[in-house]
């Protein structure tokens, strides 16, 4: 009995496939074949996903093998798509962000602008995420001055329940904010604010607590300046 469309999206597809390619053919067979390979290639699901490869094969009288192959191969074509969109996305962020006002302070601190970028993003996004960020980070983290106002601006808004909309903050903040606020939105490089993401953007933060100026090491006298080379060949030994 046919699944209605509610019930089972998948099956419903596979039933209109049907409908629309004569199966009995071999040019109607490899015309379903395709479009049901696209299908299963979207079911994230293995479980789920071997079922459909299984009736399928069954279905046309094919090896589950050439099916799981075709998927395979939209698999990879995907990915390398999401990989070079991600590419494409980082350098229109780079560039366009490099144009701002604050270009030689942000391009001298570039690794940590853009994970406080990423995370001014993910507030705006995802507000509820401002516990994990407040807990773990201030303002005083903030390496760039104007993202920092940004940050400032939002966790005031945030801690006092208000909303974080463009439209609500274009009253409070100046138009170079704004500007600024609009530019991450519209051009962050991997749009994404998962829990891991936005941890690892904190944790650069974090990371630069423990970056010292050329003025501050010269400053060190000789106990400190070990102590700090420690830290840094302990750092490198992590990364490595």
């Amino acid at each position: 009995m046919l699944l209605d469309n509610s019930r089972n999206p998948v099956e419903f597809e596979l039933s209109k496939l049907r409908t629309t390619y004569d199966t009995a053919q071999a040019d109607g067979k490899v015309g379903y074949l395709k479009e049901a390979c696209k299908l299963f290639a979207g079911i994230r699901n293995p479980v789920e996903r071997e079922v459909y490869i299984t009736q399928t094969a069954n279905e046309l009288a094919i090896s589950p093998q050439a099916i799981k192959a075709q998927i395979e191969n939209l698999d990879k074509r995907e990915s390398y798509r999401q990989r070079k969109q991600q590419r494409a996305d980082t350098n229109i962020y780079i560039g366009r962000m490099a144009a701002a006002k604050d270009d030689l302070q942000r391009r001298t601190n570039l690794r940590y602008a853009m994970a406080e970028e990423g995370v001014l993003f993910c507030l705006m996004k995802n507000p509820d995420s401002y516990p994990q960020v407040s807990s773990r980070v201030s303002e005083q983290d903030f390496v760039t001055d104007i993202n920092r106002q940004l940050y400032l601006a939002l966790s005031q808004r945030l801690e006092q329940g208000q909303t974080v909309e463009m439209i609500d903050l274009s009253s409070q903040l100046s138009p170079e904010l704004m500007g600024r606020i609009s530019a991450i939105m519209a051009t962050a490089p991997s749009q994404r604010c998962d829990e891991q993401t936005l941890g690892d953007y904190i944790a650069r933060l974090i990371e630069h607590r423990s970056v010292k100026t050329e003025r501050e090491v010269a400053q060190m006298d000789d106990n400190d300046l070990g102590e700090y080379v420690k830290q840094l060949a302990a750092k490198k030994n992590r990364r490595s």
